[in-house]
C-alpha cells in the first residue's frame, strides 16, 4: 500500500468549509473543528495571496460515477470516502449525487469553472517552531493541517430529456450536445426571450434543467432558457474582486512534517478496491433504474406488481445503505493500518456474490418482471374499449355505476415469490451468512404464471373473446368493461366476471365469439335466405342470433332476431339493389362480435335480365536469474495484460450483443483478479524471508512452481482468451450475413419482439452459455483452501477442443443456415407480419445453430428449415399466350414447403404477377402475344416466400399469326438469313436447352 504521510496532499474541497490552519483526518477525508496549531492573530499574519483568473466550460456526457468525480477533480481516496457516504458534499458537488432515474432518459452536463485566488500559509512562520497549541498533537484525531486553498466556484446545470420507446437515447443525447454547446454565444434580446431559430426553440422546449452549483442564485433554472440567462450572468456573481468565491481546492501537510511525535499513519486505498465498490453501487443503480422503469409501464395498473417492485426496490436500497456503512467503518481502519486491505475486499468479494443480492440473481429478477410486464402489455392492448382498474377497491366503484360490468381478472399477478422472503431474510440476519441460495433463483422461473403455454394461450383466447365482445357493445352505456389484477390461486391465470348491480352473477362468462359461418342460400328480388352456422364459444350465454342488413353505402344497419343457428330468410327488400349482411349472437348482457358476408348481395330485378355481358379479368516456467522484484512484476504484468484483452472483448459489439460470451469473459477476467489478489497477499508474507537474504530464489522458484501448476498459468489463460477472440470474430461474421435482421441481447427482449408479430423467425446460437470445463476448473481451484499441487494439472487444457466452433462439421451446418436464414430474411422484408431475428442461448440439446419459429411470442418449431430457391426453372413450351415452365424443387426445406409460386412481368416493366404452383410443371396463360417476358419461381411456406430462381434473360412469346409458306428460290445459292430475334427466342431456356423442336411442331 502507498502513503500518504510523506507529501502535501491536494484534495478537491466539494463544498466544504475549509480555512486555512483547520486541521483534517485523511483517514475519515473528516474536517476536525474547533482545533488549531496556531493563534488567529499570528495565523492571519502569514498568509500570502495571489491572484489566479480563470474560467472555462465543458459537456459532460456520461453519468457514471468516473466521470462525475473527475469533473469535480476528486481523487481516488476521496472518491472511496464519497461512496461509502463518510462525506457530506454541498454547492457544486451535489452534482455527485445527481444520479439518473430512468434508462428511457438522455442527460447531458454543461460543467462552468472559474478559479479567483490562492491563498497560503508561509512554513517559514508557522514551522515546528512555532506552535502554540501542541496538545492537539496528542490527540491523534488530525493527520494534516490546510496550508493552501484555491477560491473560486463551479457550477453544472444538468439538461434531461425524456425518451420516448420509438427513439434512441444515444442520438436525443446528441440533440443535447449541440444546444448545449451554443449557450455560451446565444444572445437575449431587451424582453429576455432567447434568439434562436424556431426550430431550435422547438427543440430545447423538451429539455429540463438541474442545477448544482457555489453561486447563490435568485431563482434556481428550471428549462433551457433559465439556464442560459444564469450561464450567462456567473461570472457577475463571483463580485467584481471575487468576494464571493469559495474553496475549490484545498493543500493538505501531514502533521508528520510538523512535529515527529505525529506519528499517524495513512495509507492510500488501492484503484481495485475502489473500482470493486464503486462495481456494487452501479449495478444497484442500474437495478433502481430499472425499477423506475417499471413502475412506469403496465405496473402503474396492476398494483400487485408495482407493490412486488417497490418492495424490491427498497429491500435493494436497504443493501445499499448497509453496504455503505459497513465501507464507513472498514475505510478509516484501512487507512490507519488497523485493518488489511485485501481481507477487506476480499470479504466484500464474498458478500457481494455469494447473498441473494448478487448482481446476476438481481437483474434476473427485474428480467422477469419486465417480460411479466410485457405480457399483461400485449394482453391489455387486444382489449378495446376496456378500463384497466388499479386495485380491489376501484373496482368495487365502477361495478355499481353501471347495470351490467363484465370484468376481465388477472388472477396469478400477486402470488407468492420465494425470492422476494429471500432477500427480506438475508437483510434481518445478524450476521450475514456466505453460502448461496441457489436455489431461490432457480425457483424464480417457476413462480411465473406466463412461464407455461398452457396457461397463457388460455389466457390470450380469453382475452380475445372478451376484447371482441367489448368493441362490439362499445355504443352501449349501460355495460362497462374492465380489467384488473388479483390473486385467486383457484383459477388458471384469468377469469371473466360477469356483475349486475355490483354483484357477480358469472364468475367464468365466456363471451360468444362470432358465428362460423354467414351463408346466402337464395335470392329473390326482395328476400335473401341466409344460413348461420353457430358461434364456436360462449354457446351457454347465447339467447339468440341478430341478422343486420343496410343498403351497400348507406349507414343505417336493420336487425332482424333469429331464434338461433338456422336458416332465416330477410324479406321487404327492393329489387335489383346490393345489400350488405352481418350476423352476431345475442347474450342477456350484449352481442358479441360480428360475422359479415364479405362482398354485398344484390337482389333480383323484378323482370328477367337480358343476356349477360362477360367483362373478363385478368505461458510455461523458463529458468533466467533476475531479480526477484522483476521476475515477480513480470507475473503481475502477464495478469494486466490479460486484463486488457478482457476489456478490449467485452467492448465489442458482439460481446454486448451476445451477454452469454460477455458473462463468461467477466467471471473469466474477476477470477484472474482474485488469483492475482492471493498473488500479491503470498509475496507479502514471503518477503521477511527474501529480506533476510539467501532465500530470494527459492522462494521465487515456489511461487512459480505453484502458477505453473495450477490452471491459471499463462499459456492456458491466454489460450482461452485466444478462443474467445475467435468466437467473438466467428459470431460477427455469421450476423454480417443476415440482412433485414435484429440481434436481441436477453429471452426477455427475444419475448418482448416476438409478441409484437404473427410470426417470428429466430436464429438461435444455443451453444454460446454452454458451460466450460476450463473456468469450471479456475473456480474450484480458487475455492481449494490451501491450494494443492496436481502434476496432472501441468497440463495445457485443451481448451479449443471445448469451443463450439472447433468442430468443422457444426460450422459448415452453422454457414448452411445463416445462407438459407439470410435468403428467407431478404425475400420476406416487404412483409410486416414478419419478424426475422437472432440471439444468443443456452441449450445443450441443440449444437451450433438452431431456427426457431414462432407464433404470437410461443415457440412453434424448433428446427424450422428455410426453403432454398428451386434447384432450376426450365421453359418446357412457348406459345402466342402462354409459357409453360418445368419447376426442379428446392434442395432445403421440402417439409416446410406448401406450394410454389411462378411470378412474371413484362420485360422493361415493374409489377410482377404470381401463378401459385401444385405441381411441378405449370403453364403461366393470358399472356400477350410477341411479347417478352421475365420469368422467376420460389418456394412458398406457411410463414412466408423463399428466394427466387429466375430464368436469366427474358421469353418471348410467339406471334399471334403463323407464317406463310417459306419462299424457295432454287437459283439461289444463298440460303436466306433467319430472323435473329425469333432465333434467340427460341434457343432461351434458364438450362440452355432448345426448344426449337417444341416451335417448329406448334407452327
Amino acid at each position: 500500500m502507498g502513503s500518504a504521510d510523506s507529501n502535501t496532499i491536494e484534495v478537491a474541497a466539494l463544498g466544504r468549509p475549509f480555512s486555512l490552519g483547520m486541521l483534517y483526518d485523511c483517514r475519515r477525508d473528516l474536517l476536525i473543528p474547533g482545533m488549531t496549531l496556531w493563534g488567529h492573530d499570528h495565523l492571519i499574519q502569514h498568509i500570502r495571496e495571489r491572484r489566479q483568473h480563470y474560467s472555462a466550460f465543458e459537456i459532460v456526457a456520461s453519468e457514471s460515477i468516473d466521470d462525475k468525480t473527475s469533473a469535480l477533480d476528486v481523487s481516488a481516496s476521496l472518491k472511496a470516502s464519497f461512496l461509502s457516504g463518510t462525506v457530506e458534499v454541498g454547492g457544486a458537488a451535489k452534482y455527485l449525487s445527481h444520479d439518473k432515474k430512468s434508462k428511457k432518459e438522455a442527460t447531458v452536463t454543461l460543467k462552468y469553472e472559474a478559479t479567483t485566488k490562492f491563498e497560503q500559509l508561509s512554513m517559514d512562520h508557522l514551522g515546528k517552531d512555532n506552535l502554540r497549541y501542541l496538545d492537539d498533537f496528542k490527540q491523534g484525531k488530525a493527520s494534516h493541517v490546510v496550508t493552501g486553498i484555491l477560491y473560486g466556484a463551479k457550477a453544472f446545470f444538468v439538461f434531461d430529456s425524456d425518451v420516448s420507446s420509438d427513439e434512441n437515447v444515444e442520438e436525443v443525447k446528441g440533440e443535447l450536445k449541440v444546444m448545449i454547446n451554443k449557450i455560451p454565444s446565444i444572445s437575449i434580446d431587451g424582453h429576455g426571450a432567447l434568439k434562436m431559430k424556431t426550430k431550435e426553440k422547438e427543440s430545447v422546449e423538451k429539455f429540463s434543467c438541474k442545477f448544482h452549483g457555489d453561486f447563490l442564485l435568485d431563482k434556481t433554472p428550471s428549462s433551457f432558457q433559465d439556464a442560459v440567462q444564469v450561464y450567462q450572468s456567473l461570472s457577475k456573481l463571483l463580485g467584481a474582486n471575487g468576494e464571493n468565491a469559495v474553496p475549490v481546492k484545498v493543500w493538505l501537510l501531514p502533521l508528520t512534517q510538523l512535529r515527529t511525535s505525529a506519528t499517524t499513519v495513512v495509507r492510500e486505498v488501492s484503484p481495485m478496491f475502489i473500482d470493486e465498490m464503486q462495481a456494487v453501487l452501479e449495478d444497484l443503480k442500474e437495478v433502481e433504474m430499472r425499477c423506475n422503469d417499471a413502475l412506469k409501464t403496465a405496473a402503474q395498473q396492476f398494483s400487485e406488481i408495482g407493490r412486488k417492485i417497490k418492495t424490491f426496490k427498497d429491500m435493494c436500497s436497504g443493501f445499499k445503505l448497509e453496504f455503505q456503512r459497513n465501507l464507513a467503518k472498514k475505510l478509516p481502519a484501512i487507512r490507519g493500518g488497523e485493518e488489511e486491505e485485501n481481507n477487506v475486499l476480499h470479504e466484500i468479494w464474498k458478500k457481494r456474490y455469494s447473498s441473494p443480492f448478487n448482481s446476476k440473481y438481481l437483474n434476473e429478477w427485474m428480467d422477469f418482471k419486465e417480460r411479466e410486464i410485457y405480457t399483461l402489455k400485449s394482453f391489455t392492448s387486444m382489449m378495446k374499449n376496456t378500463k384497466i382498474i388499479p386495485s380491489q377497491s376501484d373496482l368495487y366503484k365502477e361495478i355499481l355505476s353501471s347495470d351490467h360490468a363484465v370484468c376481465f381478472f388477472f388472477t396469478l399477478l400477486g402470488g407468492h415469490e420465494p425470492y422476494l422472503s429471500d432477500l427480506s431474510k438475508h437483510l434481518g440476519q445478524t450476521p450475514k451468512p456466505d453460502d448461496p441460495k441457489e436455489s431461490s433463483v432457480n425457483d424464480i422461473k417457476k413462480e411465473q404464471w406466463y412461464t407455461s403455454k398452457d396457461v397463457t394461450d388460455a389466457m390470450r383466447h380469453k382475452a380475445k373473446l372478451f376484447g371482441d365482445f367489448a368493441e362490439a357493445n362499445k355504443e352501449k352505456k349501460n355495460i362497462k368493461f374492465l380489467a384488473v389484477g388479483s390473486t385467486d390461486e383457484t383459477q388458471e391465470g384469468s377469469s371473466i366476471v360477469l356483475y349486475k348491480d355490483g354483484f357477480p352473477v358469472t364468475k367464468n362468462f365466456e363471451p360468444p365469439s362470432k358465428p362460423e359461418t354467414l351463408t346466402v342460400k337464395d335470392i329473390n328480388h326482395n328476400s335473401v335466405t341466409l344460413k348461420i352456422s353457430p358461434a364456436k364459444f360462449g354457446a351457454e350465454n347465447i339467447t339468440s342470433y341478430s341478422v343486420e342488413y343496410c343498403v351497400s353505402g348507406q349507414d343505417g344497419w336493420i336487425e332482424k332476431t333469429a331464434a338461433g343457428a338456422e336458416e332465416v330468410t330477410v324479406s321487404d327488400l327492393s329489387p335489383n339493389t346490393e345489400y350488405k349482411f352481418r350476423c352476431r349472437a345475442v347474450t342477456s348482457v350484449g352481442v358479441g362480435p360480428a360475422n359479415e358476408v364479405s362482398g354485398s348481395i344484390k337482389t333480383l330485378p323484378c323482370s328477367t335480365p337480358g343476356k349477360p355481358q362477360v367483362e373478363p379479368n385478368s505461458s510455461e516456467i523458463s529458468v533466467s536469474w533476475e531479480k526477484f522484484q522483476q521476475k515477480s512484476q513480470r507475473v503481475l504484468e502477464d495478469f494486466s495484460e490479460l486484463e486488457m484483452r478482457c476489456n478490449d472483448a467485452l467492448k465489442t459489439t458482439t460481446a454486448q450483443q451476445f451477454p452469454q460470451i460477455g458473462t463468461k469473459i467477466k467471471a473469466f477476467k474477476e477470477m484472474c483478479s482474485e488469483f492475482k489478489l492471493e498473488y500479491q497477499q503470498t509475496l507479502e508474507k514471503k518477503l521477511p524471508s527474501i529480506r533476510g537474504g539467501g532465500e530470494e530464489e527459492a522462494v521465487l522458484a515456489e511461487i512459480l512452481k505453484k502458477i505453473h501448476s495450477s490452471p491459471f498459468k499463462s499459456k492456458d489463460l491466454n489460450k482461452w482468451m485466444d478462443c474467445k477472440e475467435t468466437e467473438i470474430h466467428t459470431l460477427k461474421s455469421l450476423t454480417n450475413m443476415m440482412k433485414n435482421t435484429k440481434i436481441v441481447s436477453s429471452e426477455t427482449d427475444l419475448y418482448k419482439e416476438s409478441l409484437g408479430a404473427d410470426h417470428t423467425v429466430c436464429f438461435l446460437f444455443p451453444s454460446l452459455g454452454s458451460d466450460e470445463s476450463y473456468l469450471s476448473t479456475l473456480s474450484n481451484y480458487l475455492k481449494q483452501t490451501p491450494k494443492t499441487d496436481h502434476p496432472e494439472e501441468t497440463r495445457t487444457h485443451d481448451v479449443e477442443k471445448e469451443q463450439w466452433y472447433a468442430s468443422k462439421e457444426a460450422t459448415d451446418k452453422m454457414w448452411s443456415k445463416a445462407k438459407l436464414f439470410n435468403d428467407f430474411a431478404e425475400a420476406n422484408k416487404e412483409n410486416k407480419n414478419i419478424k426475422f431475428l437472432a440471439a444468443g442461448s443456452t441449450d445443450e440439446t441443440q449444437k451450433g445453430s438452431s431456427i426457431y419459429l414462432y407464433k404470437d411470442g410461443f415457440s412453434v418449431t424448433e428446427n424450422f428449415e428455410l426453403p432454398s430457391r428451386p434447384e432450376t426453372l426450365t421453359v418446357r413450351d412457348i406459345n402466342h399466350n402462354s409459357v409453360t415452365l418445368k419447376i426442379s424443387p428446392a434442395k432445403f426445406g421440402a417439409e416446410n414447403i406448401t406450394s410454389y409460386s411462378v411470378e412474371y412481368c413484362v420485360s422493361g416493366q415493374e409489377g410482377w404477377k404470381e401463378k401459385m404452383a401444385a405441381e411441378e410443371e405449370v403453364t403461366v396463360s393470358d399472356l400477350s402475344p410477341n411479347t417478352e417476358y421475365k420469368f422467376r419461381c420460389r418456394a412458398v411456406t406457411s410463414v412466408g416466400v423463399g428466394p427466387a430462381n429466375e430464368i436469366s434473360g427474358s421469353i418471348k412469346t410467339l406471334p399471334f399469326n403463323p407464317p406463310g409458306e417459306p419462299q424457295d428460290e432454287p437459283n439461289s445459292s444463298e440460303r436466306p438469313e433467319p430472323d435473329m430475334a425469333q432465333e434467340e427466342m427460341l434457343m432461351k431456356t434458364a438450362d440452355g436447352s432448345s426448344v426449337q423442336d417444341n416451335v417448329s411442331d406448334k407452327e
